[in-house]
């Protein structure tokens, strides 16, 4: 705002001093004059009173100078905002009066002749402005790589001050027609001045975008070249001031009837900001540009690329079939060991003697067909310490697995209870371990939470004992109960001798005296046995007039004599 109120001191400046104002003719008798002829008059007088007070401040600002004299500049420009807002005005009252019918020809001249100032005055200082762009461009060239960029900051700001005086142009231009004016000559030279600009500023971003890609290529190899920094840090500087420049006049030539597309396309693609004035026709640009550039880098490059990928095809799966043998033979030596390891470690081995196979191969692709393996193992380590931090969690799952791995707390085929569920084992990872409930779901449960907590593992041993509790009446003899008892169990065909069988009288309850039937049975009859004696339990308890009663309670109630209270017991 500050710079374009600095060139509109300029414009006004010129203005306001090279007008003179008209005799006003004397009115003999005439009659009262209009309201808007009034503010007219009112007018004038603002502006002489502002053009004074401009020429006090100007005298002052040149003996000046630091904080005061930034203090009177300010002021200025607030005269020069004030007094463009006055000439608007008197536009405004001389399109107010005609569509009165009023006699406007000598307002008319005035305020024509004023507006007729502001080319001259703007060309003057786009001349001079375009001359200082100059003279800073010869000193640049002998200027040293970090001056260069302070220069290419000193040439943004000019450039930017020269597109605001063409917008000013362009707004007297639109005045200029709101009051009947002919203006198609100067627009048509100010069309012809700001295409020229474009195609300038286009040019060079073009130029700038070249010379950057190469700079950076060399910067990958010398990062340390100082020098070579500072270069690429001016023409960054190069860059950006021409890509706000071509943005700014795209601004004003689009409404000039002018065909911005190409330009449009032009920022997106150097920027890689979409929002730079993106629409259908950008995009068919930019697709036309990018079909353009690719069929080119394909008649270079394709023959070449199509060879490279064949001989990486081919290294690929020769280390493919010999990773599978490789994994084969770990299997049968694994299987052929005496070593008693667990399914998970075994699986684990085979997939790690693949997978090292396998990523060996790609590696050795990847460097016969031009691809530096160093910046990419680079690139997978910083890839892993990012994809590390961000699973947690699962390496935490990953560590149980190994714990679980090594420890072998249980096997694929096993049944077990841990974190709160049980079953059996259908598959191990090292992430988690998938179960098989006794109703056939499956769950999948992160390691992580089963070594954390207890693991039973039922089918672990080879043999496993029936605890049976049975409950009789009070009233059944005991050792009768006891031999009734072994004798179902010792009957059962797949009872084990040893351990024998054990009868026990464990508990005299409230309702009953309690048992414990012990038999002794491989792990995989468990349930059958189990079942089957339970049943014949019942069966022959029942035949033996052995009861099994329910739970019961005595209660008691003992009734006062008169006047006492009631006492309940039981």
């Amino acid at each position: 705002m500050r710079r374009r109120n600095c060139i509109l001191i300029v414009v006004l400046l010129s203005l306001i001093s090279s007008i003179g104002y008209p005799q006003e003719a004397a009115a003999v008798e005439a009659p009262p004059p209009n309201p808007l002829q009034l503010e007219v008059s009112e007018l004038k007088e603002d502006l002489d009173g502002l053009r004074s007070k401009y020429f006090e401040l100007r005298d002052a600002i040149e003996s000046l100078e630091g904080p005061d004299r930034i203090a009177l500049e300010e002021e200025r420009q607030r005269l020069v905002l004030s007094s463009l807002d006055v000439v608007y005005r008197l536009v405004e009252n001389l399109r107010k009066q005609e569509e009165e019918n009023l006699e406007t020809s000598e307002l008319r001249e005035y305020t024509v002749e004023l507006l007729a100032k502001v080319p001259v005055v703007i060309n003057r200082a786009i001349e001079n402005l375009s001359s200082k762009v100059g003279g800073i461009q010869k000193e640049k060239g002998n200027a040293s790589f970090s001056e260069q960029g302070i220069i290419e900051e000193e040439l943004g700001r000019i450039e930017a001050k020269i597109d605001e005086l063409y917008e000013i142009m362009l707004e007297n231009l639109k005045v200029l027609d709101t009051i009947g004016e002919d203006s198609s000559e100067l627009r048509e030279r100010y069309t012809r001045e700001l295409r020229l600009r474009a195609q300038l500023v286009a040019g060079r971003i073009k130029h700038y975008s070249t010379e950057l890609q190469v700079l950076n290529n060399r910067a990958k190899v010398s990062p340390e070249d100082v020098d070579l920094l500072l270069r690429i840090n001016a023409i960054q500087v190069s860059l950006k001031n021409g890509t706000e420049g071509l943005e700014r006049i795209t601004k004003l030539i689009e409404p000039l009837g002018i065909d911005v597309n190409s330009y449009k396309a032009l920022l997106v693609s150097t920027t890689g900001d979409i929002t730079r004035g993106l629409d259908a026709n950008v995009l068919w640009n930019l697709a036309s540009r990018g079909r353009d550039s690719f069929v080119e880098w394909a008649s270079k490059n394709l023959p070449s690329l199509f060879t490279k990928i064949v001989l990486f095809g081919i290294i690929f799966y020769a280390f493919h079939l010999f990773a599978k043998l490789v994994k084969k033979g770990t299997s049968k030596a694994l299987k052929a060991s005496k070593i008693d390891i667990s399914r998970l470690l075994s699986n684990m081995l085979e997939g790690v003697s693949y997978n090292l196979i396998l990523a060996l191969g790609i590696l050795i692709g990847l460097s016969q067909v031009g691809v530096s393996l160093g910046p990419l193992l680079t690139g997978i380590g910083v890839l892993g310490f990012i994809v590390g931090f961000a699973l947690q969690d699962t390496l935490g799952n990953f560590a149980s697995g190994m714990m679980i791995l090594f420890y072998r707390p249980f096997d694929e085929g096993d049944y077990i209870e841990a974190a709160g569920v049980s079953g059996k084992v259908s598959k191990m990872s090292l992430v988690a371990t998938t179960i098989l409930t006794f109703d056939y779901q499956t769950l999948i449960i992160p390691n992580g939470k089963i070594w954390g907590d207890v693991i039973r593992n039922v089918t672990h041993q080879n043999i496993r004992r029936i605890d049976l509790k049975i409950g009789v009446a009070y009233d059944s003899n005991v050792s009768h109960v006891e031999k009734v008892l072994l004798g179902l169990a010792e009957k059962h065909e797949k009872t084990l001798d040893q351990p024998e069988v054990l009868v026990n009288l464990h508990e005299l309850g409230d309702s009953s005296v309690i048992f414990f039937l012990r038999p002794w049975v491989k792990t995989a009859d468990y349930w059958e046995v189990y079942w089957d004696l339970m049943r014949e339990i019942k069966i022959q308890l029942d035949a033996e007039g052995i009861t099994i009663p329910f739970p019961q309670q005595d209660v008691h109630h003992h009734y006062p004599q008169e006047g006492g209270s009631i006492h309940h017991s039981s």
